[in-house]
């Protein structure tokens, strides 16, 4: 079975297709990771395993991060809001329910080695998590693109996805 063969990938690609749009002014300073990495850099080999995944994991290379537009607010725009529920800094969640977790590599944190939230300056604290295990997502990656699994959307974009292992989020 490959990534993309039950409603639930249909749904986390929407979603991630959802927050690419939301972001894309800031595409440049962002890279998949997580699961929906992992599938499109092996979606070509059956894996042992049924791949799926619920969400969309995105970390952030914060040291080109343009300061305008501002992110809380593209998200909040397009109908995120922070998931009270996880209680994790960078816990984001659509209108339709699928989670967007935002992540920034700890190595490019200037917080405490304790410290969860990222504090991105003009763009507030909380909107991402400090992660451990995503630094080498910022050199180890390549270019693709990421299209939606739904035949009637066609919208697709290009950015930089890890390919790493999925990275543990300790969400």
């Amino acid at each position: 079975m490959v990534f993309g063969a039950n409603s639930t990938d249909v749904v986390a690609r929407r979603a991630l297709i959802g927050a690419l749009e939301t972001l894309q002014p800031h595409l440049d300073s962002l890279v998949l990771v997580g699961a929906q990495a992992v599938y499109l850099n092996s979606n070509h080999i059956e894996l042992p395993l049924a791949p799926a995944t619920s969400d969309a994991d995105i970390a952030f290379d914060t040291r080109s991060l343009e300061v305008s537009p501002e992110i809380r607010e593209l998200l909040r725009e397009a109908g995120y809001s922070p998931n009270e529920t996880a209680k994790n800094p960078g816990h984001w969640i659509n209108a339709e329910g699928v989670p967007l977790d935002l992540f920034q590599p700890r190595i490019l944190s200037s917080r405490g080695a304790k410290s969860r939230s990222a504090n991105l300056g003009p763009h507030g604290q909380d909107l991402l998590r400090i992660i451990d295990g995503l630094n080498s997502a910022l050199v180890d990656n390549s270019v693709l693109t990421i299209n939606s699994l739904e035949t009637q959307d066609i919208r697709s974009f290009e950015i930089k996805v890890t390919v790493l292992g999925e990275v543990t989020t300790g969400s």
